[in-house]
This record gives C-alpha cells, sequence and structure tokens, in this order.
C-alpha cells in the first residue's frame, strides 16, 4: 500500500491514530480519569479502560498480523473509533490482523 492509498483510505492505520490523536484533544477530561489493564489473557491484544466521571472507554488493538480472540462482558454504548466494521458486541470475538477499536462501556 502506497501512502497516498493510505491518506485516502479512512479505515488506514494512519487515519486511525489520526483520528485517536483528535478523539484525544476532544475528550482532554478522560486522560485525567482512570487507567486500568483490560486482562484478557492474550498477549497479543493490547486492552485498557480510561474511566472519568460517568465516562468509560475500553480501547482495544490487535497488534499482530493474526486473527486473535478478544472477549468482554461490557456493553457497547457508543463505537468512538474503529478501523474494520464497528462492534457492537464484545463477547467473544475474533480481532482481524492489527484491528483497533474505542467505545465507550456501561
Amino acid at each position: 500500500m502506497n501512502v497516498e492509498a493510505c491518506l485516502n483510505d479512512p479505515l488506514s492505520i494512519f487515519n486511525t491514530y489520526r483520528r485517536l490523536i483528535q478523539l484525544r484533544h476532544d475528550h482532554e477530561n478522560i486522560l485525567e480519569g482512570t487507567f486500568k489493564i483490560y486482562k484478557n489473557h492474550n498477549q497479543n491484544v493490547l486492552s485498557y479502560l480510561r474511566q472519568s466521571g460517568n465516562e468509560k472507554w475500553l480501547i482495544v488493538a490487535n497488534l499482530s498480523a493474526e486473527k486473535q480472540l478478544f472477549s468482554s462482558d461490557y456493553v457497547v454504548k457508543t463505537i468512538l473509533i474503529s478501523n474494520y466494521n464497528p462492534r457492537n458486541k464484545l463477547k467473544k470475538i475474533i480481532l482481524k490482523p492489527y484491528e483497533a477499536f474505542v467505545v465507550s462501556v456501561n
């Protein structure tokens, strides 16, 4: 994939990181809240929670080039960012290679 294709693809890793940076600027209060690693028993998947007041986000990233299993009992309220098709359910899902998303949860 060339640079121009990445810049024009809204789901590219480049544009996903761009949206993550924008999300961080738009919601600075969430950065001042708590940070907690979400144990998912898969070393290839990074997952953690950010919480400030009543707002709680689950951040999940498959760090490998292989599909990976992830599961959570949290209920998705809002999909904030996803570089693939958005996930409404988090129970026993298969993450695509390098899939990442941020969701607000209950």
